[in-house]
């Protein structure tokens, strides 16, 4: 007696396609994580001296973290050329509303995704570091947001 399945060749193929759709999904979603699809920006800078450089370690600016140095080389007239890169900010819709819960805004769509809190310097990076020249003694909190369209 043999085993027949009547759709067998409909049925391998319903599976391959599942199977692919699930691995670029899992593939996608790696790639999120480990910034394999996100942009960078290179800038090169020259140094008198690489003493305390190394690779992947963090560039400061004011105090402000923003990029990591990638290599850098001795040019031929004894200077230091130091490439890093600073990785772009991608803002989403959906983080940008959660941030404006309980403010009151009109404006909360995608053409002013640039305008968002997140596009601008975390609140505790900018107290610390204006703190020995600053003293913070109220903060304000908005109720109420306004941006005209164009």
């Amino acid at each position: 007696m043999k085993f027949m399945v009547r759709y067998a060749d409909k049925i391998v193929g319903i599976f391959i396609v599942i199977s692919l759709v699930i691995l670029v999904f899992v593939i996608i979603m790696l790639g999120q994580s480990q910034r394999w699809f996100a942009k960078d920006i290179s800038f090169i800078t020259h140094m008198p001296s690489a003493a305390g450089l190394s690779r992947n370690m963090a560039v400061q600016f004011r105090g402000f973290s923003i990029g990591s140095v990638k290599n850098f080389y001795l040019t031929d007239d004894d200077y230091v050329e130091v490439i890093f890169t600073k990785a772009l900010k991608t803002l989403s819709l959906d983080a940008f509303k959660e941030q404006m819960a309980g403010i009151y805004s009109s404006s909360v769509h995608r053409k002013t995704l640039d305008e968002s809190p997140m596009a601008y310097k975390n609140m505790d990076d900018i107290v610390r570091n204006i703190t020995p020249t600053a003293r913070i003694i109220n903060r304000v909190k908005p109720v109420y947001n306004f941006k005209a369209e164009e």
